[in-house]
């Protein structure tokens, strides 16, 4: 008998041709997401990756690890056992050993090819003594015999997986992050979708490391949780700021927003990313109403835009944020740029006034000469040399 933690695969079932590439990224990520923590060894099957682990294993960690990892539809802990039903029942016994019961038996066999069947294993539990057995009972051990052997484990060692596909499958996209709550759960949902984020923050600040160590270090440190590698660019807004001077305040969210999408077009053909994500929710704001959105988003229309929260609420972005952890980095006081900007917002533009108005200040200028004064981390930790950082 060994014990195993036992990876499941869930979506990735649907990509025909392509699985083999999908399984391998999403083996490269479990890998990557555990290492540095001791395990006995990693085995990579068709339809499930197998982690054995003994007394020596940092099992706790790397259950909580695996619970992070984008493309896992459930994870076990469990053993494997000789395919015998004596041997099944020796395993039960000592699964069981420190449980009340009764337990429900489950058994599923997968292998045809074996001597017995399910209801052969049911039986042998039913006629033997060691073990409480009732087919009403909410303690359910689940028994799964298979070509290279049978699998145990009780349901209350199974965990559910984020689902969705492995980080890395979709390519890269630049990632808008504010210091606000909506754009790092669009960054959660982003990645869901298997894009590597890479992040955009532009900042208040004169110094990009005062933006580095400020809340947005504790919202990256959270996101980094669900994937480690990723690069971020701080920019300082100033340049911005001192260029719109003679701008009406109405329309300063609508040129900000119209500067980021340049920025992040400008960074998307560096990075190779074919992507921008953004943490717009239609009409939550003045800036993001249809009209605005058209206006502020024009200039990037040959890469894809987008947006994964524009269905939702307020609240329902929030509780997502609860979830996956970021809302209390979030809600730290800070000296937003976006809420600098959204004094008395217009709600409604024409395109092509937002075009002669971006092109009166030189946008394209602005967004050229703030990128120069970019710094650029890449996860974990290291700060780029300039020539390295900018488009």
């Amino acid at each position: 008998m060994q014990e195993v933690i036992v990876v499941y695969f869930g979506e990735l079932w649907l990509k025909g041709k392509n699985r083999p590439n999908f399984i391998k990224m999403l083996k490269d990520n479990v890998l990557d997401s555990i290492s540095g923590l001791k395990y006995s060894r990693f085995v990579p099957l068709r339809d499930r990756f197998l982690i054995y682990i003994d007394g020596s294993s940092d099992t706790g960690s790397i259950l909580e690890k695996l619970g992070y990892v984008f493309g896992i539809s459930r994870f076990i802990k469990g053993v494997i056992t000789d395919n015998s039903i004596d041997s099944v029942l020796k395993a039960a016994l000592k699964l069981c050993s420190n449980e009340i019961g009764p337990f429900k038996i489950s058994a599923h066999r997968t292998d045809k090819s074996l001597e017995f069947t399910s209801k052969d294993i049911v039986s042998a539990f039913i006629n033997q003594d060691s073990i409480e057995v009732s087919r009403d009972s909410d303690k359910i051990l689940f028994i799964n015999p298979t070509n290279i052997g049978t699998f145990e484990y009780l349901n209350k060692e199974v965990f559910k997986g984020l689902g969705g596909l492995p980080v890395g499958m979709s390519g890269k996209a630049v990632i808008l992050l504010s210091g606000g709550i909506d754009s790092p759960v669009a960054s959660y949902y982003a990645m869901k979708r298997g894009l590597v984020p890479i992040y955009l923050h532009v900042h208040a600040f004169n110094d990009n490391g005062k933006a580095e160590n400020s809340k947005m270090g504790l919202i990256l440190e959270t996101l980094s949780k669900y994937y480690s590698r990723f690069r971020v660019y701080y920019v300082p807004a100033y340049i911005f700021q001192l260029s719109i001077l003679d701008v009406k305040h109405s329309f300063e969210i609508i040129l900000f927003k119209r500067m980021l999408y340049q920025m992040a077009k400008k960074i998307a053909k560096k990075e190779g990313a074919k992507v921008i994500v953004t943490g717009e929710s239609l009409s939550q704001v003045s800036s993001q109403t249809v009209s605005n959105l058209i206006s502020t988003s024009h200039d990037v229309n040959d890469l894809l835009v987008m947006r994964p929260l524009i269905g939702l609420d307020k609240q329902d972005i929030i509780s997502k944020a609860k979830e996956i952890g970021t809302y209390d980095q979030s809600i730290i006081k800070y000296k937003d740029v976006c809420s600098m900007h959204s004094r008395d917002a217009v709600t409604t533009t024409r395109l092509s006034y937002i075009d002669e108005l971006s092109n009166s200040v030189g946008m394209d200028d602005i967004s050229d000469r703030s990128l120069l004064k970019a710094d650029a981390l890449d996860y974990p930790i290291v700060k780029l040399k300039r020539s390295d950082r900018l488009p």
